[in-house]
C-alpha cells in the first residue's frame, strides 16, 4: 500500500536487577503516587460535577457526554476567571 512500517522487536535477554537499589522504597513511592493520582482524579471529576470512577455506560461517549460547546463554555469561564484574578493582583 506504500506505507513504511517500522517493526520493533523486544530484547531477548532478561534485565539484571541491581541489589544496590532499595525496591521497597520504590514500591512505597509507587503506591503513594497511585493513590495520589486517584485522589486528584476524584477531586477534578467532582469539581466539574462528574461521577468518579466514570460509569461504564459513558465510556463510548467523548468527554463523558459533554458536547464541544459545553467544553468551550467551561474553558471560557476558566479563562475569564484567570483574567479577573490577574487583574486583582495587578491593582496592588
Amino acid at each position: 500500500m506504500g506505507n513504511e512500517i517500522t517493526w520493533l522487536c523486544p530484547f531477548n535477554y532478561p534485565q539484571k536487577l541491581s541489589f544496590e537499589i532499595d525496591y521497597e522504597i520504590m514500591l512505597s513511592f509507587l503506591e503513594l503516587y497511585t493513590n495520589l493520582m486517584k485522589f486528584i482524579n476524584f477531586k477534578l471529576f467532582k469539581d466539574i460535577g462528574l461521577a468518579y470512577p466514570p460509569p461504564i455506560e459513558n465510556i463510548d461517549e467523548p468527554f463523558f457526554g459533554f458536547s464541544s460547546l459545553d467544553i468551550r463554555a467551561l474553558q471560557e469561564q476558566i479563562n475569564n476567571k484567570s483574567h479577573s484574578d490577574s487583574n486583582v493582583f495587578n491593582k496592588f
